[in-house]
């Protein structure tokens, strides 16, 4: 028998059922205790790390390198780098970007993430043990970045602590949640502090919210402003109209209720229920003299009314007598026409609104037994899309030439264009 402690030699003057000399049995003892001697003794024995310990510990190193290249000798050194190996790295400076590690000096290996990028600054945090694993090219880090992974880390361990009745005043206090003297507060978030504050805004046991300020919201059209104290008991919305770009507010200090769009008041609901379309468009125009000769002999006129009574949306031209649609929409539009020199000879007489989708006609046949001062008129509801136009005009046929006069007056208006938008 041959091993490292216990080597019998060629001792074979040992024979079975013979006496043995006393010299050869001193050298076999010689040997046996020259095998003990390399063994450690009880002491050494009792001071060894036991099975776990050393597990844990074969693959922990502290390195000894610099930032960004990392150095480490593990306490069972490898004779080269095979794929799967782990070690596990505390880390003496942080890295400040892409970084590389020696393992037992068996050669440089770039680090990497657990995608296979390069760390970013901070990733591998000073005192942070990194695990790490050699993938054939490369170590990996094993798991999200301490530098990363601490962060939801230390937060998961900050919500347990919350919760924690005995330690919440604290940790509040450390996230900047204060105290408030307002039961129910909404708290608000203090961008120049970095702190969590009272904000006064309440909602209590009942779900009621209670908002002391203003409460402003953005967007395309403008911001909507919610005024003074709002609650479900006094819900008031913007009670100064000047308030508002877009919304609903008080109106005159009357009891009113105004509907602002884009800065102008655009419907006013009064205290005693009435509606007012402030923006809604609507016109009337009249001629205040009388054209002469204009028609008679199937001359078609355009009546000029020149004079505008009302235009609100400025929608109606008083150079070219047209109304201009603002909108796509269906239009309540009228007219009427006075006029005179009628004589027996005229057969017919045609009143037009005439729209750019279409013609609406009013005629009145025989004039001959019209007076020689006469009146015609139509009203229409007519589709009308943004930017169609709108004009009067006045058909007489059968004179012998152009004896009859369209008549305006100031002061009665007998000639006269008017329109405004239903739907």
């Amino acid at each position: 028998m041959a091993n490292d402690y216990f080597d019998t030699g060629d001792y074979t003057s040992l024979v079975e059922f013979t006496r043995a000399r006393a010299a050869a049995l001193n050298t076999i003892m010689g040997k046996i205790e020259d095998g003990f001697d390399l063994l450690p003794s009880v002491a050494e024995m009792a001071a060894l790390p036991s099975v776990a310990e050393m597990a844990a510990g074969a693959t922990y190193a502290a390195d000894t390198g610099a930032a960004d290249a990392y150095v480490v000798t593990m306490p069972v050194t490898s004779a080269s780098y095979a794929d799967g190996l782990e070690v596990n790295v505390k880390i003496a400076n942080a890295n400040t970007g892409a970084c590389t590690i020696n393992v037992d000096s068996l050669g440089v290996k770039d680090i990497k993430t657990h995608d296979g990028n390069d760390p970013a600054a901070g990733d591998l945090p000073a005192g942070a043990v990194v695990p790490l694993r050699y993938n054939g090219t490369h170590f990996r880090i094993v798991g999200l970045a301490p530098g990363t992974a601490d962060a939801v880390s230390g937060a998961s361990t900050f919500m347990q602590t919350v919760l924690d009745d005995t330690t919440a005043v604290a940790a509040r206090a450390t996230l900047g949640f204060l105290a408030s003297s307002t039961d129910n507060a909404v708290a608000r978030f203090d961008g120049t502090g970095g702190i969590l504050q009272d904000s006064g805004v309440t909602i209590d046991d009942s779900d009621n919210l209670v908002i002391p300020g203003n409460l402003t919201g953005n967007n395309a059209a403008g911001p909507a402003v919610i005024n003074e104290e709002v609650s479900v008991t006094n819900p008031v919305f913007a009670p100064d109209k000047a308030d508002l770009t877009t919304g609903i507010g008080g109106a005159d200090g009357g009891g009113n209720v105004a509907v602002i769009v884009g800065g102008a008041q655009a419907l006013t609901v009064n205290s005693d229920g009435s509606v007012n379309n402030t923006l809604q468009p609507a016109f009337m125009a009249t001629r205040n003299g009388t054209s002469h000769n204009v028609t008679g002999n199937a001359t078609t006129f355009t009546l000029q009314n020149v004079t505008e009574i009302f235009d609100q949306g400025a929608d109606y031209d008083v150079g070219t007598y047209t109304f201009t649609a603002p909108v796509t929409g269906r239009y309540l539009l009228s007219a009427m026409v006075a006029f005179s020199g009628v004589t027996a000879a005229a057969d017919i007489a045609s009143l037009r609104i005439s729209t750019s989708n279409r013609t609406y006609l009013t005629t009145v046949v025989n004039t001959n037994d019209m007076d020689e001062t006469n009146h015609m008129e139509s009203t229409v509801i007519a589709d009308m899309d943004a930017s169609d136009t709108a004009s009067v005009s006045l058909t007489v046929s059968g004179e012998a030439s152009d004896v009859v006069d369209v008549i305006g007056t100031s002061s009665n208006l007998q000639t006269h264009f008017s329109g405004s938008l239903l739907a």
